[in-house]
């Protein structure tokens, strides 16, 4: 069960968030107006009525989809001109216009840019600060909508925490956090989205991520994941099961690997490229004991599902780039194809994931190509 919120309750949730006394925000300035618009049905963005500070960082999101981006464009072409209210379904709306931003001695004042996740467990509302002065952002404030977001956003906060600790370039940094309220604050990542293609430099930084110490098996993961299909396996299709069953077959190998810091979610949305430095952001879904390949494969598997493009799995692991990755953990190319399956079958069974029930069907489909 998910918690749902109007407009004018997100914006009311964004302006009564309260950290501590150190670090928050007061609201200053008369009322104006913000702009709703809609994504599958359900509020999407939430943006002030402010083109001359908001566009250039509006600019910085795009969609993938051909049809997406012809709407997107109209968008922000609308927006620029002040016409947004000419689209259907996008409203407007007036609340309190401007925070003071309040970081120990330091005032900014800032305007709140909205963007509300997908409905769900883990909704969210991710709120970029922007600076009234120059229309930069200050800073990114993550307010949890779902029942299961506080504790996946606190999750986040403490792993930023660690990657911090472990010199690790290009991810966020926690600012403040309110545990009580499930809400974070941390830094804004420059840069523009990068394309959907996996490139060599984003191999070398998830392969410099730091090493957990840990050691594991495809037996000891074989075993963690035949205890989850046992809990589950009642309410799937013979056929389905036929399928899981195979795959968990093929892990029957006491050979070790390391554990390793993984993101979870890596996937385009979540990176960014500023000039050569690379941005990874939205750590929710991380852990410091995940499995070496499983970032690749989110990164082709979720496109593959998403977009419809079956090649991108069946071309995946006999790309160089696979062997790329192996060879800095010291891992034979035999291993690819197990390490694949772990991420599958972890996704389908394993509930801590949160995947959708129409990606756990896609990745039980794709067994037979993975182990062709």
């Amino acid at each position: 069960m998910s918690m749902t919120f109007d407009p004018a309750g997100i914006l009311q949730r964004v302006f009564t968030c309260q950290f501590n006394d150190n670090y928050g925000f007061t609201i200053e300035g008369s009322n104006s107006e913000f702009f709703i618009i809609p994504g599958n049905g359900a509020p999407r963005w939430i943006i002030p009525n402010n083109p001359k500070l908001c566009s250039a960082l509006l600019g910085q999101w795009h969609p993938y989809g051909a049809a997406s981006k012809l709407k997107w464009a109209l968008i922000r072409l609308l927006y620029s001109v002040k016409c947004l209210t000419y689209i259907s379904r996008v409203e407007s709306l007036i609340a309190n216009s401007i925070w003071v931003h309040i970081n120990e001695d330091k005032k900014e004042s800032a305007i709140p840019l909205i963007y509300i996740g997908t409905p769900g467990p883990q909704q969210k509302a991710v709120v970029t600060l922007i600076d009234v002065n120059n229309g930069s952002p200050i800073s990114i404030l993550k307010i949890p909508l779902g029942h299961g977001s506080s504790k996946s956003i606190l999750r986040e906060g403490r792993l930023l925490t660690l990657l911090e600790e472990f010199g690790v370039k290009g991810v966020p940094k926690l600012v403040n956090s309110n545990d009580l309220a499930g809400q974070t604050v941390q830094t804004a990542v420059a840069g523009k989205l990068i394309s959907r293609k996996l490139k060599p430099d984003l191999i070398y930084w998830l392969a410099d991520l730091p090493r957990s110490g840990k050691m594991t098996s495809c037996r000891d993961q074989q075993q963690r994941l035949s205890r989850c299909m046992g809990a589950i396996s009642e309410r799937m299709p013979t056929k389905k099961i036929k399928l899981l069953e195979s795959a968990l077959a093929v892990l029957n190998d006491e050979s070790e690997f390391p554990c390793v810091f993984v993101h979870g979610d890596f996937a385009p949305w979540n990176i960014k490229r500023n000039k050569a430095q690379i941005q990874v952001f939205d750590w929710e879904d991380g852990c410091v004991d995940g499995l070496p390949l499983w970032d690749m494969c989110h990164f082709n598997f979720i496109q593959s599902h998403l977009f419809n493009d079956p090649r991108i799995v069946s071309d995946f692991l006999s790309g160089s780039l696979v062997l790329l990755y192996l060879d800095k953990f010291l891992i034979t190319n035999e291993f690819a194809q197990k390490l694949t399956l772990l991420y599958m079958l972890s996704m389908v069974l394993c509930r801590e994931h949160n995947a959708s029930s129409e990606y756990k069907a896609f990745l039980i489909d794709q067994i037979p190509v993975v182990l062709s």
